[in-house]
């Protein structure tokens, strides 16, 4: 769930992107850098999700026994 919540912060970016080619929206500088916004905060957000989770799966060998 942590890994697809973020994911739910790109549904503006979809609802711009539809309103500008279905309904004819005008698309303006503050619209994209909103959407711009978006889209960054869920690659961070991803990003450090990757590393955290590497750093864990590499990380858990303790006296020679692996740790489940």
């Amino acid at each position: 769930m942590t890994r697809v919540a973020p994911f739910g912060l790109l549904q503006p970016v979809f609802a711009i992107v539809a309103g500008v080619i279905f309904l004819h929206e005008p698309l303006t500088a503050a619209l994209v850098t909103g959407a711009v916004a978006c889209i960054v905060g869920v690659a961070i957000t991803q990003r450090q999700s990757l590393s955290w989770r590497s750093r864990a799966v590499a990380a858990p060998v303790s006296a020679g026994r692996a740790v489940t």
